[in-house]
Formats: structure tokens, sequence, C-alpha cells
């Protein structure tokens, strides 16, 4: 099982089988480049998280966690949405003393400040992260500088993936403090590039 590809499709069949029709149109798991996740998310935004609740799913006997981020800037898809509040479902929480932990799973957190590429769920009016947990980025203010920076899984990864091919892409890890204005500023220029 060390070969990434074939390690993809198996836990791309299992997530999509664990996820069902309320969370369906999962995306790819492979890390990807950042100007992949902009072209084939819906919504990118900016926000921060105002309630993050589990429930249990009406037609399954799984929980479903639901993250509402009120959107300071959207830097895609504000079409896509009638007000400033965009509701994020993904598989797993906690309920009482009953866990269900999904690996890979998105965390969010009350008052948490982030970033999220986002794909439409089946339902047209929730979302869910791009990528399970690559498409959310947390962003924080740097104690040095003040200015705020961004950090995500995505930017800790050795390999990228081609989302169409399946083929490992030549990239480098980002190391460096990542400025948030910067790093929307690259996004932004994706869009212009499609």
């Amino acid at each position: 099982m060390n070969d990434p590809k074939r390690f993809a499709v198996i836990a791309l069949v299992l997530a999509s089988i664990a996820v069902g029709p309320a969370i369906a149109s999962a995306s790819l798991i492979l890390p990807s480049t950042e100007r992949a996740m902009t072209q084939r998310s819906h919504l990118i935004v900016l926000g921060n998280v105002v309630s993050v609740e589990s429930r249990w799913d009406m037609r399954r006997p799984v929980i479903v966690t639901e993250a509402i981020i009120r959107v300071e800037r959207f830097i895609k898809g504000s079409d896509l949405v009638s007000s400033s509040m965009v509701h994020v479902l993904f598989e797993g929480g906690r309920i009482g003393d009953r866990a269900d932990e999904i690996d890979g799973a998105p965390a969010f957190h009350e008052g948490e400040e982030v970033l999220c590429f986002l794909k439409r769920n089946l339902d047209g009016k929730s979302f869910h992260v791009f990528a399970i947990y690559y498409g959310k980025y947390r962003i924080t203010v740097d104690a040095e500088t003040g200015r705020k920076i961004v950090d995500g899984p995505s930017f800790h990864v050795e390999i990228k993936y081609d989302l169409d091919t399946g083929e490992p892409l030549a990239t480098d890890r980002r190391t460096e403090k990542i400025i948030l204005e910067d790093f929307i500023e690259e996004i932004e220029s994706y869009l212009k590039t499609r």
C-alpha cells in the first residue's frame, strides 16, 4: 500500500461510501495546488466561525457537524449564497459520549478566523471543504509583525497531485510565514488565468 495513487483511489471510494448523499460529490482527497483548488472550488471565503454544532443525520446513524462561517470577504462565488452566513457540513463530531471521528475531517472552532475553499453540496444550500481538510486554512496574527498570516495542511505536504491525472507534481513545501493578503492575491491571480 505504498503506492500513493492506489491509496488515494481506495481512500476516495471509502470516503464516498461514508459521506453519503447529504454531503455528496466529495472532493478528491489528494493534496493539490492552490491553483487547482481555486479553479475547482465553487466558493472561496474568508470569515469567522460563529458556531459549530454536531447532530445525528436523519437518514443514517452517523453524526454530522455543521460549522457556520460569517463571511468577511467573498473571494469566489459570492453569487452562490444569499447571505453572509455560509453553512459547512462534514461527517463526524461528538454528541454526548458518542464521538464519530473521520480521518481528514476538517476541525472548526468557534471564534476561529478561516479561509476556506468550498464545494457545493447536493442540497444546493450548504458546502463542504474541498479535498476533505486540505481546503481549510487557519488565520492567525503573527506575534512579531502583527500581520495576519495563513496556515493550512496543504502547505505542509511534500507532494501535491494533478487532479486530472493523479500524477505527482514537483512542488515546494511552504516553510515561510504566508501573509494573508499575499495569499488572497495569489488566489485572485489564479481566478484571472483560468
